[in-house]
């Protein structure tokens, strides 16, 4: 499973819902945009069972391949994951964390 996001500084900012109007949903994109990274952050990273730490690059980008000990079911192309923040500059027990779902595409794991 390839895992990738970004570490960034907490804006605030609402889900969203099917009732935003089209300002909400961009003030809230730009909102996002504007967040300030985490440089090199670690990040837990937990989806089918498996749990890997995982640490940002300059910018808070984070990107790792996960080998999970079975496939995700194949007929739900959403899956859980949970995310925590384990530390960035200066903190070394933040509390923040985020559970979430993925998408989940079949692919082929490519090397290089």
């Amino acid at each position: 499973m390839l895992v990738h996001g970004r570490a960034q500084e907490a804006k605030e900012i609402p889900p969203a819902t099917a009732n935003d109007s089209i300002w909400r949903n961009l003030l809230n994109t730009l909102k996002r945009i504007d967040a300030d990274p985490l440089p090199h952050a670690r990040v837990r990273v937990a989806i089918g069972g498996v749990e890997r730490e995982i640490e940002a690059d300059d910018e808070g980008f984070f990107r790792a391949w996960i080998d999970l000990p079975a496939p995700l079911p194949a007929g739900e192309p959403w899956q859980p994951v949970e995310l925590r923040l384990l530390s960035r500059y200066g903190l070394t027990n933040p509390t923040c964390g985020r559970r979430a779902r993925c998408s989940c595409r079949a692919a082929r794991r490519r090397s290089g």
